[in-house]
């Protein structure tokens, strides 16, 4: 007997052993399943997500590449229509000074853009180049010195109108060095003579610099690399080391997209024995191609580690099943209890959660995510929803302001709270007039559909706007929230309902001209196409040059009116030009930082933060008000003192060097590296007198000398004292003097020396 009731408790305890193992083994192996597909969710999002920002931010590039190469072809128009420009490409013996005054009109048309290098004009009627260097003003053909150019001019089939060639440019009369090779974009405009000749040619060379920073500014903090390449696969602008340019350049992924005539796209492909996803935009018009290069391992890294610790964990959920199965063979009672326990809690979870699902249900209408229409219809009726798939809606959406203080001021659970909150007052006021259903779309993003009447008219009706307004002070009173309404048009809820959620976030960008708490109806809103926006480019030099030189104010109204310009274009049109901005505004600083010996990299990295972030045109404003206003006390703090040392070593500048025939205000300038209008003003503001008359006064003192003390001719003391001729140095002389050089050497010998 007592061995039969043994055998029963051991076949028990056998079963029990079973029943737990088999239970830590489905557990155990359901977490390796889940995982290994959360993993492969994660891994497709995170793709995902990188091919809709590399998207994003490499058409802002192009769309700065195309301004690029659209000023520069304009550019090259204006040249040729030029007068004094035509008067040099034409012209077999232009005089000196139609010589002059075209250089002078190359140059001023070369400092008109920062990034232009250089500019050319060839005339094959007297073999002669003219150009913006001040070097090589005008050079015979045979001493020209970018032979490179020369062998292209003499083949003018192989040139292609208004297309950029990348290429490296010797910088005239130094060592042919790899570091004195500049990489540039020329744009050459050749006209040919009957025989097919080059007849004359205009030519203007763009620092690829410009491109880079562009897209570092754009690009800055962000996984991968950022290359370009043109329709030979040649790299033209980069980051890269040579060894990794050459790695590229030897890929097959940059060949497939090369050969691709798409606009745009994504393809993984091997580079260096490495694994990289490669996104693309293509700029047709200079056969351009603009790639984001990303290693796979640098977005899947965390994935990888994850999914081995998920493993690790699934191992010692098995182990310590195994464990617990020795010990609890014999609890009968206790491991179903559990079981049912749980299938309490499971029950009890899936009501609470039927709001969640709801809400998912209406989410996914709305992110246009894939529904099956028939079973849609039982869907919408399951969670009482008043509405079925052919409903006319319109969509009411809300973004919360002050979305980054919002998410600082409270945690993910009061977040939660509040926008629920916020969706109950909402569809509670407009429940009067319409049927409505809240929806959270997380983030800084919520909704009403709203059950639409035939006559669409309604919605813009006083009662309609009202209860809006109702909305906005309500949230505002009892929740301290503040929001942007955006009101879409009607459509059908299956069919219509994502196009209505992109049609109103597109609108929401009317907020950056409109202001915080503005309701946007998108049947009364139209955005302007980006091609027709063309960047004021001498308005923003003029506003560098007003920062530079301390006119704050006048600063401050030219980028209020470039802003101003971006009115009713696209959100990537508005953050392309503040894109430029920040660039040009990052350049004066610098400069500021280099001339005043003051420290601005902190506030600089503040504002350019700032103003990436800001969600309003008032917002852009308050922070350039404020850069400019640290700006000005940290200058005024340190102008004092540095403007007394920089008339000290103005004035040692010129007693050394006073011999030189070509020293000038501008060459002082460009050695101290400084603004020559900067430096002239502050120099006569507190010397009383210009640099020009400074140099005059200590050349004139030196000739006095040696016209009182020597008997050398007038004409090499004029050289000796650094004047460029005699007629000059006689004028001033006797200005200054009241008397001629000759008169002065006459009565300074008769005046006897008492000296010994």
């Amino acid at each position: 007997m007592f061995s039969v009731l043994q055998r029963i408790q051991f076949k028990k305890r056998t079963l029990y052993y079973k029943i737990l193992l088999y239970i830590t083994l489905i557990v155990s192996v359901s977490i390796l399943i889940v995982s290994a597909l959360q993993y492969s969710y994660a891994r497709d999002n995170s793709i995902k997500q990188i091919n809709e920002y590399s998207t994003e931010s490499l058409l802002q590039i192009s769309y700065s590449a195309k301004l690029l190469t659209d000023t520069a072809r304009n550019l090259l128009s204006q040249l040729f229509l030029d007068a004094d420009v035509s008067t040099l490409i034409n012209d077999t013996t232009p005089d000196e000074k139609e010589i002059v005054t075209g250089i002078h009109k190359l140059d001023t048309f070369k400092n008109s853009l920062d990034y232009i290098q250089s500019i050319y004009v060839f005339n094959n009627n007297n073999s002669t180049f003219y150009t913006s260097l001040s070097s090589q003003s005008l050079k015979p053909e045979k001493e020209f010195f970018d032979t490179e150019l020369v062998s292209m001019l003499k083949e003018p089939d192989n040139i292609k109108k208004s297309i950029p060639i990348s290429r490296k440019i010797l910088l005239p009369n130094v060592p042919q060095d790899e570091r004195n090779y500049i990489d540039t974009f020329t744009f050459i405009y050749v006209e040919k003579n009957s025989k097919g000749e080059v007849d004359s040619a205009i030519v203007i060379n763009i620092s690829e610099r410009w491109l880079r920073d562009v897209i570092q500014v754009i690009h800055s903090k962000k996984l991968g690399e950022i290359v370009v390449v043109n329709h030979n696969g040649q790299v033209i602008s980069s980051n890269l080391t040579y060894s990794q340019v050459k790695e590229v350049e030897r890929s097959t992924g940059i060949q497939q997209i090369i050969s691709s005539e798409e606009a745009s796209g994504d393809l993984t492909a091997g580079i260096g024995g490495d694994k990289f996803l490669l996104n693309y935009v293509s700029l047709d018009n200079v056969q351009w191609k603009f790639i984001r290069i990303t290693k796979y391992q640098e977005f899947t890294s965390q994935l990888h580690q994850q999914l081995v610790k998920t493993v690790i964990f699934s191992l010692l959920i098995m182990l310590s099943g195994v464990v617990l199965s020795l010990f609890l063979g014999r609890m009968v009672y206790r491991p179903v209890d559990s079981v049912l326990s749980q299938l309490e809690h499971q029950l009890f979870q899936s009501k609470s959660d039927r709001f969640e699902l709801k809400h998912t249900l209406l989410r996914k209408l709305l992110l246009s995510e894939e529904l099956d229409e028939r079973k849609l219809e039982s869907q919408l009726r399951k969670f009482n929803i008043p509405f079925s798939i052919e409903t006319e809606v319109v969509l009411v959406l809300f973004k919360i302001d002050h979305f980054h203080e919002f998410c600082n001021k409270y945690n993910a659970g009061d977040r939660k709270l509040m926008k629920y909150a916020l969706l109950n007052i909402a569809s509670e006021i407009m429940g009067k007039l319409h049927h409505n259903e809240p929806v959270d779309l997380e983030q800084d993003q919520l909704a009403l559909i709203l059950e639409a009447d035939h006559n669409t008219e309604t919605l813009s009706t006083t009662a309609f706007q009202a209860a809006i307004t109702n909305i906005q002070e309500s949230v505002s009173s009892y929740l301290h929230i503040t929001f942007t309404t955006v009101v879409s048009n009607s459509g059908s809820l299956f069919f219509e309902a994502g196009k209505l959620y992109q049609q109103a976030i597109e609108r929401s960008y009317y907020k950056f001209d409109s202001g915080k708490t503005s309701i946007i109806f998108c049947n009364e809103t139209e955005l302007k196409s980006a091609q027709d926006y063309l960047f004021p480019q001498e308005t923003s030099k003029i506003m560098v040059d007003n920062l530079k030189l301390g006119r704050y104010e006048d600063s401050l109204l030219m980028f209020k009116e470039i802003i101003e310009s971006t009115r009713g274009y696209s959100l990537s049109t508005i953050q392309t030009v503040l894109s430029k901005l920040i660039i040009h505004i990052s350049d004066a600083v610098e400069q500021i930082n280099k001339n005043a010996g003051i420290s601005l990299s902190v506030h600089l990295t503040t504002f350019i933060t700032h103003v990436t972030s800001a969600e309003t045109v008032a917002d852009v404003y308050s922070e350039y008000e404020l850069l400019l206003a640290r700006i000005q006390t940290l200058s005024l703090d340190k102008k004092s003192g540095k403007h007394d040392e920089l008339i000290a070593t103005v004035n040692l500048f010129i007693q050394n060097s006073h011999e030189d025939v070509n020293l000038c205000l501008g060459s002082i300038a460009e050695t101290l590296g400084m603004s020559s209008l900067y430096l002239g003003r502050i120099y006569k503001k507190h010397t009383s007198k210009s640099v020009s008359d400074a140099i005059n006064e200590v050349r004139l003192m030196k000739a006095m000398d040696l016209l009182k003390e020597t008997a050398l001719p007038i004409s090499k003391i004029v050289a000796a004292s650094g004047f460029a001729n005699d007629k000059y140095f006689f004028t001033i002389f006797k200005k200054w003097n009241g008397i001629t050089p000759t008169e002065y050497r006459s009565s300074a010998r008769k005046v006897p020396d008492h000296s010994l």
